[in-house]
């Protein structure tokens, strides 16, 4: 952690003192955790916003009043908020509680900002039994709202958990949820589990991609295929001693085939 870092957010007058437990959440200091859990904290001990230490450790950081709780330095410790995640699941942290206005889950809370790339939090979170179906309270369900915020590593991971591709959130689906906000590494993920493909009118440039799909005979699955078989040829050409099978194999795990407009 570097000097400028490390001055966090000192010179902010918290509106009353944090509990023990939120401080060593806020601080990042599992040690201090385990101090205030032996001093007898409650490990669902709620903020003054209502927040569970779970709840602080899984949210990226917000700017305005919220703000005040949390370290500048918080969205880069990204290895040491993982820690802080799953002690707070060993001691038995739920993966339940509602916080915030909008009554958001951990998981929600986890999957919400693009800028934050670990999916071990997102993966220890299902592991421990959190709901993958779950909805705030305006009715946007965890999937929805991973793909709406760019998070490709989430959605694939609440897929494979079993989350529903085609729930519908406010007449939209998943993947329609995250044409509107132009999250195209989204999109790959979903139309591999069977999310229609959704063909949107021009000129709108963002729907490029799912209009090539829909326009392919065949949908996605052919799409991806001749993406495949496109830059199989390319390298084929270039790597004449390797044999095709091999190349089509390092194409198809260094090349994302589908994901991507081309």
């Amino acid at each position: 952690m570097s000097d400028s870092d490390s001055d966090s957010d000192s010179d902010i007058d918290l509106p009353q003192p944090l509990p023990a437990i939120h401080a060593a959440v806020r601080n990042l200091d599992v040690d201090a955790l385990r101090r205030a859990l032996a001093a007898g904290a409650s490990i669902e001990e709620t903020d003054v916003a209502g927040w569970t230490p779970l709840y602080r450790a899984c949210k990226n950081r917000v700017y305005g009043v919220i703000s005040r709780t949390v370290p500048k330095y918080w969205n880069k410790r990204i290895s040491d908020r993982v820690a802080m995640v799953r002690a707070l699941l060993e001691y038995g942290a739920s993966v339940h509680a509602r916080c915030d206005d909008d009554d958001d889950t951990p998981l929600l809370a986890a999957v919400m900002n693009k800028n934050f790339p670990s999916n071990d939090i997102v993966e220890m979170l299902i592991a421990a039994g959190a709901d993958i179906e779950a909805a705030d309270n305006a009715d946007f369900c965890v999937l929805y709202t991973a793909a709406q915020h760019g998070r490709s590593d989430a959605v694939t991971a609440l897929i494979a958990a079993g989350a529903d591709v085609h729930r519908i959130c406010h007449d939209f689906t998943a993947l329609q949820g995250a044409t509107l906000m132009r999250n195209v590494r989204t999109y790959a993920p979903l139309l591999r589990a069977g999310v229609a493909t959704v063909a949107l009118p021009e000129p709108d440039r963002r729907n490029s991609y799912l209009n090539k799909i829909a326009a392919t005979p065949g949908g996605f699955p052919a799409y991806e295929r001749e993406h495949r078989r496109r830059l199989t040829a390319v390298f084929t050409n270039k790597f004449p001693m390797l044999p095709v099978e091999v190349i089509s194999h390092i194409v198809l795990l260094w090349g994302h085939c589908g994901d991507y407009l081309y």
